[in-house]
């Protein structure tokens, strides 16, 4: 389960009904500046997912000194689940796609979606030095939404190597209306933020940006319009941080939600204290918690949690901060497990780490070599 995915259970009428009586939608509707050139959901998806690593590209370079958290990227993980996939078959030929319906040479379709995964990474590397967009960066941003694909609905992309000229001449449209200018952090900017706490809470929880105080999501969407789906969602992050930063991480305060419709030029910015205070907040954050997850949201309310974080702040009391240095190895400041997953950055540049014993998560002031 996923955050999203519990904000779409049909089941979870109760969730729906909390966030409507809670946080009413007042809408919004315009004209679109950037019609699509397709007209079927794989094709809007596909130029969706493509055009959020452009926008990423570009948020890195024009935030480099002020970036947090992880610049990772789904499609690494989708060209090594592919690879490793393939390489474990002794077949000449294999079959690929949603239904199976293309037949591929095995090892010459690896060698296409190795070399073409690293010719996205210097197409990357050369717009991080010299900000030109071409049609080569626009392609290559195609094929790594490809390769999310499998990731996403496990399965390998039947057209890897299939990219339409349609598709480069849209994108290159939505990243010509892009207002860069509300895009520039003047303290901090995080790609694909997580919310420590709060994401274990709902299973798994991921926002597209945080641009100082304010959580943006990024749609392509059709029609210029505030759903209650994309409120839900946005309020639904909101209230995951406030989880985390009532346990131990959450270092941010956001103050603002806002969504970036790509096909408008548009950014739409909600400030979150048109609904309520911080402090009602706090109170609406802990009836959601119990809500989705009724026993953990428990457990962050027991004496062995609260236990876990006076702990915590006792450490930090003791030696100025859990420090953990390039000689020294890593270790949980709960239960004193090395067992460790790397679990991005806070937004002061700290390394941040989870548990695989106690689940925990925790920062650091300097980040391991």
């Amino acid at each position: 389960m996923s955050l999203t995915s519990i904000l779409k259970d049909k089941d979870r009428k109760d969730i729906k009904d909390w966030f409507k009586k809670n946080f009413p939608n007042h809408g919004l509707d315009a004209g679109i500046i950037v019609p699509s050139k397709g007209t079927h959901a794989g094709y809007w998806g596909e130029v969706g997912t493509a055009f959020d690593y452009l926008m990423r590209f570009n948020l890195e370079r024009i935030n480099n000194d002020r970036l947090r958290g992880g610049t990772s990227w789904v499609a690494a993980l989708g060209k090594h689940t592919i690879l490793n996939s393939l390489s474990q078959s002794t077949k000449p030929k294999i079959r690929i796609g949603y239904k199976l319906e293309r037949e591929v040479d095995r090892t010459e379709f690896m060698d296409f979606v190795e070399n073409k995964f690293q010719d996205a990474v210097e197409h990357h590397d050369q717009f991080m030095r010299n900000g030109k967009v071409t049609d080569d960066l626009v392609r290559a941003s195609v094929f790594l939404a490809k390769l999310d694909v499998t990731v996403r609905a496990g399965f390998i992309d039947a057209n890897m190597d299939n990219i339409e000229q349609d598709k480069i001449e849209e994108l290159k449209e939505l990243l010509s209306v892009v207002p860069w200018d509300k895009f520039k952090a003047k303290k901090y900017c995080m790609l694909n933020p997580t919310f420590g706490d709060g994401s274990v809470l709902v299973g798994g929880a991921d926002a597209d940006l945080i641009v100082d105080d304010t959580l943006i999501d990024i749609k392509t969407v059709q029609k210029l319009s505030v759903t209650r789906d994309h409120l839900n969602q946005l309020i639904g992050y909101y209230l995951l941080s406030i989880v985390d930063r009532n346990g131990l991480g959450g270092e941010f305060r956001l103050k603002n939600v806002a969504i970036y419709f790509a096909r408008y030029g548009y950014l739409w910015s909600f400030p979150l204290s048109n609904y309520y205070t911080e402090q009602e907040y706090e109170n609406l954050a802990d009836q959601f918690a119990h809500i989705v997850n009724p026993r953990f949201a428990d457990y962050l309310k027991s004496d062995k949690f609260k236990a876990l974080v006076q702990h915590s702040k006792d450490i930090t009391s003791q030696s100025g901060s859990y420090r953990i240095t390039k000689q020294s190895t890593p270790k949980c400041p709960y239960c004193g497990s090395n067992e460790l997953t790397r679990h991005g950055k806070t937004v002061s540049g700290k390394s941040r780490y989870k548990c695989k014993k106690c689940n925990r998560t925790f920062s650091t002031d300097v980040k391991p070599g």
